[in-house]
């Protein structure tokens, strides 16, 4: 006589599934709060502004100097290793600069001589306009 294996019934709980997609929802949520940018900017204005590449990082100066490089407060000694910290080893990284209207040339100087010397691709953010008006 030929016996035949009773065939296993598999149970599959998809309770702790709905319990980590509820998890993982409240993480983004989060995340995506604390990623905000802190700074407050305004953009120059110029006719002579182009649309540019999309760019890998971005470098924020608000108005009142205060640097932020992708959302997180950094100081002019630390833009060169941030970038190099933040790119890795790839040179071929762009970064996207965005300097307060308001501020001079010897505010912004030295952070623009600290992306230079790190070897990556500058690209100075501004809007498209008529400066004077």
């Amino acid at each position: 006589m030929i016996r035949r294996k009773k065939k296993m019934l598999l149970v599959v709980n998809t309770v702790a599934m709905g319990d980590m997609a509820f998890l993982f929802m409240i993480f983004f949520i989060l995340a995506g709060n604390f990623m905000k940018d802190n700074a407050t900017f305004t953009a120059p204005m110029s006719e002579d502004v182009e649309r540019q590449e999309l760019a890998n990082f971005t470098l924020i100066m608000d108005e009142m100097g205060d640097i932020w490089l992708q959302g997180v407060r950094i100081s002019v000694s630390e833009v060169e290793a941030g970038i190099l910290q933040a790119s890795g080893d790839r040179r071929d990284v762009t970064v996207n600069v965005k300097i307060h209207k308001t501020l001079e040339r010897k505010d912004f100087l030295p952070v623009i001589e600290a992306l230079s010397s790190s070897g990556v691709k500058v690209i100075l953010a501004g809007d498209r306009g008529d400066p004077n008006n």
